[in-house]
């Protein structure tokens, strides 16, 4: 079944489907947000915001029809307990269609795709209101099953950002200028396979792409350059797999015909680990090096198994031996025409460790790119970055009031009482309340927070993601690993007050 064929109102759990009823009543507005709680790591706390737009175009900006909700209240009619009839919010949904074309009748603010942020920082918050009598308010969180979802090509984003930033670091101590361009290419997408669905292979494939040009997942490449209006984005080059390299009697016959085949000046990758790794570089190397060079040709060593760091080590050296190198000018060795990728037991902190030794090694490090497959797309979940929406306002007549979640057991989760906004102090996102004389500073003119969704399409644009790269680079370089003031002084105030009202409340032990 295709994914256009799933019923979208039943893309979120079925607790939600009694909430509107548990709501107190007289509500006349409800506020929740997003945010992350904890970081990818500890010692650098930085996080990418990425996927909002895939969200929009597949969420917020789907029009609500009859079939919709026909599809999803004849499902539920048999979904309760022993048969009985799950009671939903049909009628709310049919007023949808009704009386607002299909368009979702909630309001939605977001930071900009490629803000670099911290934990606990708002990354979108839903408005719901009563309009016209109609208590939309109560479908506060009704999207969030879907919304959430938006965790993993943040984690994805943000991994490729911490990846660019370290090897940035390599090239600028191992690379001449005339050769930095390389440094787009040195991270390549292998995620597609090892992902759960072709949905996820293409949006946090995507992902990685906001940092580099690198991928073998086509269709995030494809979803990229329509996010970039038309122009194209991602490259890869022809590459072996083993099922070539053992279809020959003899694999050296297997690396003539991928360098025969290869373009003049193109780029060859040949897996190397079919049957001895060892043997690959001081049997097959040596008779390959001369015929890749007369093509002008970069051959590319990949092993495939093996300590990633000394597998790439030896390769180095292998291909110094073979092809030869030279020293530049920043006085690292530079193979002629030769390189390694490793693609295999790779994740940030492995592909670290490499980048290391081969800079202790003396080569400079554009002579090696890494590949990433599940490490990149796929080892990660929502506790990652451990990503929640919460509650955060509520209006019961008297005004907006904060609500917040404050678990005696578990402090980590306490949520934010809004409402808030969000604007950088010294290039660093922080989070203010959004009440009193705080208005009267000159700092709220901008709140990152931007309305993106208003009951319908707004004036909104989307930046391309050639616009999100610069964002990330520049917000990334001028961040710090750790920011220990995200919320501003106001807000830990607001939050004493309204934690102290709730232990008043619910006193521990009480």
């Amino acid at each position: 079944m295709s994914t256009l064929n799933i019923p979208f109102l039943l893309d979120t759990d079925t607790y939600k489907l009694g909430h509107p009823r548990m709501y107190p009543e007289g509500a006349k507005e409800l506020r929740a947000y997003f945010t992350c709680r904890g970081p990818l790591f500890d010692d650098d706390q930085r996080i990418v915001v990425y996927g909002l737009r895939y969200a929009f175009d597949t969420i917020l900006s789907r029009r609500i029809t009859q079939q919709d909700i026909d599809e999803a209240d004849k499902w539920l009619q048999q979904h309760g307990v022993a048969n009985t009839i799950m009671e939903w919010p049909k009628d709310l949904w049919q007023i949808v269609v009704d009386k607002y074309d299909g368009y979702i009748p909630l309001q939605v603010k977001a930071l900009r795709e490629g803000s670099v942020i911290y934990p606990q920082v708002p990354v979108f918050e839903i408005v719901a209101r009563e309009i016209d009598g109609d208590q939309f308010q109560y479908l506060v969180t009704y999207l969030e099953t879907a919304l959430m979802r938006i965790w993993s090509p943040m984690v994805t984003a943000t991994k490729s950002a911490m990846v660019r930033a370290y090897l940035q670091k390599k090239f600028d101590n191992s690379v001449e200028d005339d050769a930095m361009f390389l440094l787009d290419s040195r991270l390549h997408d292998f995620g597609s396979r090892g992902v759960s669905s072709q949905e996820t292979a293409m949006v946090t494939g995507c992902a990685h792409l906001t940092s580099f040009d690198g991928t073998d997942t086509m269709i995030a490449g494809w979803l990229a350059t329509r996010y970039n209006d038309g122009k194209h984005i991602g490259t890869s080059v022809l590459a072996t797999e083993h099922s070539v390299m053992t279809s020959w009697d003899q694999e050296i016959d297997a690396v003539k015909r991928a360098v025969e085949i290869t373009p003049s000046g193109g780029i060859c990758s040949v897996v190397a680990d079919s049957y001895s790794y060892n043997n690959f570089l001081t049997q097959h190397l040596p008779i390959v090096a001369p015929l890749a060079q007369a093509k002008g040709i970069l051959f590319v060593v990949r092993p495939d198994s093996g300590d990633p760091v000394q597998c790439v080590i030896d390769g180095l050296y292998a291909c110094e031996r073979a092809f030869g190198a030279d020293v530049n000018a920043k006085g690292f060795k530079v193979i002629r025409g030769g390189a390694v990728i490793q693609g295999d037991g790779i994740n940030v902190k492995k592909l670290f460790e490499i980048a290391d030794a081969v800079e202790a090694a003396g080569f400079s490090a554009q002579c090696v790119a890494y590949g990433m497959g599940g490490g990149l797309l796929q080892k990660q979940d929502r506790d990652t970055l451990k990503v929640a929406i919460k509650l955060c306002a509520i209006d019961l007549g008297n005004g907006l009031e904060g609500r917040m979640k404050k678990p005696s057991d578990d402090i980590s989760k306490t949520s934010l009482p809004g409402p808030f906004i969000v604007n950088n102090v010294s290039g660093r996102p922080q989070v203010y309340p959004a009440y009193g004389n705080v208005w009267e500073d000159t700092r709220f003119e901008n709140n990152k927070l931007e309305i993106i969704w208003d009951c319908g399409p707004t004036d909104y644009i989307w930046e391309t993601i050639d616009q999100i790269r610069k964002r990330i680079q520049r917000e990334w370089a001028n961040s710090v690993s750790q920011n220990n003031e995200v919320l501003s002084h106001q807000m830990e105030l607001r939050l004493q007050q309204t934690a102290a009202a709730i232990r008043d409340k619910y006193p521990v032990g009480g």
